[in-house]
């Protein structure tokens, strides 16, 4: 049984502050992930040079996660998040300021790229844990509503981003769009600057790394649902990574490929307008379904296919994608013990930041040895096997709709 219902009330005046800070600093990020492909091309660096400066953005933000997750349960998120918007500031003016200048190096941008990894890992465990300190205790409507908000402002920078970015590093070069990225980091401290917080928490910053680390690892095991959601996720990434190393050279092309994009981000923004709206007795287990969809896009290119009916298939699979995202932040953040959700959620990025990688080089391997038809109806399939029997795992279909009582318990710890 399911309802379908409007959330009774709309987020606050502090988290909407909060949102504007994440769209627009999103927004930047979609800018410069673009700028920083000609950056490197503008210093004759090659396209093993381009994955070099994202593969160390991506290690140092691996090595770090758990470390993250750490500080930002005993420190206050708030503050983190602000320091690392002007840590970013700073680096992006810096950059700008090079590359404007004439006087930017490979090596400054390998550096840059570490800093903005090292960032990321300390930036995204903080935003977890303070997406419920905002909305307030015992509100589980208005945590979906803001957890679908942000989806909406990540999905649409992916679109709205790279096409401004294209237009801007045609025009005035990447080094204007690194000042940009800048500004919008700093704007985005402005906003946290102004939010205020009740104080919610008191930590013991005296213990052990070691300490922390494994006190939120007992909490992921201990949590039957949450292990069996990790695993799910893990194997979506590994069974979806064929779209994406695929579908650039199967789909007719790179303008294509960016309409399959764009469709692609257009439906996890209705996902995320679905999961605000659609309120399941069981939600995990209804994500878990919608996850199927994701098989559309693999098996529409391993049909041959045309490009709109691929785009078509992109944007289905991504409604479960964002639906699911979502459903799973809304449920850690009303069940987890507040003063570990950081790291719960670190051991949770890990996953995910390993299993994507690991599958875009399965994928080009099994590809080769395989074909690209078997791997895509392959990975379709993994998706499908793994998706739906764990939506009735008995663990799965218990997480129902989060109580007063057990959010206020999760906020207790």
């Amino acid at each position: 049984m399911i309802s379908l219902r409007r959330p009774r009330r709309r987020v606050s005046p502090a988290f909407s502050l909060f949102w504007a800070a994440r769209t627009i600093s999103l927004t930047g990020d979609g800018l410069v992930n673009v700028a920083l492909v000609f950056a490197v091309v503008s210093l004759g660096g090659s396209a093993a040079d381009i994955g070099t400066v994202l593969g160390v953005s991506m290690v140092v933000r691996v090595a770090l996660t758990l470390v993250g997750g750490v500080l930002a349960d005993r420190l206050p998120r708030r503050r983190m998040l602000l320091v690392s918007d002007l840590a970013q500031a700073s680096v992006q003016f810096t950059m700008a300021f090079l590359l404007l200048g004439g006087a930017a190096r490979m090596w400054m941008l390998l550096t840059a790229a570490v800093a903005y990894g090292a960032v990321s890992a300390v930036y995204r465990p903080a935003l977890t844990g303070i997406v419920p300190e905002i909305v307030g205790k015992g509100r589980t409507d208005e945590l979906r509503r803001a957890n679908a908000m942000l989806g909406m402002s990540q999905s649409a920078s992916r679109v709205a981003g790279p096409l401004l970015a294209g237009v801007l590093v045609a025009v005035a070069g990447p080094g204007w769009v690194y000042a940009i990225d800048g500004a919008t980091f700093l704007v985005s401290a402005v906003c946290l600057a102004r939010l205020r917080l009740p104080r919610t928490r008191t930590t013991d910053v005296r213990r052990a790394m070691w300490t922390e680390l494994a006190a939120g690892w007992r909490e992921v095991i201990s949590r039957r649902w949450y292990v069996t959601g990790l695993l799910v996720q893990s194997a979506y990434n590994l069974a979806s990574a064929p779209l994406y190393v695929l579908g650039p050279l199967l789909v007719g092309g790179a303008s294509a490929w960016g309409a399959v994009s764009a469709a692609g981000a257009v439906g996890a923004v209705a996902g995320a307008v679905l999961a605000a709206r659609w309120v399941p007795n069981r939600p995990l287990s209804a994500g878990h379904l919608l996850l199927v969809f994701g098989s559309a896009p693999l098996l529409a290119l391993a049909a041959g296919a045309a490009a709109p009916v691929v785009g078509l298939a992109a944007g289905l699979g991504m409604v479960g994608t964002a639906y699911v995202n979502t459903v799973w932040a809304t449920t850690v953040q009303s069940l987890i013990p507040h003063d570990l959700m950081s790291r719960v959620s670190s051991y949770g990025g890990l996953v995910t930041l390993l299993s994507l990688p690991a599958g875009y080089a399965l994928a080009g391997q099994l590809a080769q040895t395989a074909g690209s038809t078997a791997v895509l109806v392959g990975a379709a399939a993994l998706l499908v096997l793994v998706a739906v029997p764990t939506a009735f795992l008995r663990s799965i279909r218990a997480v129902g709709q989060p109580t007063p009582v057990q959010e206020r318990l999760s906020q207790s710890g």
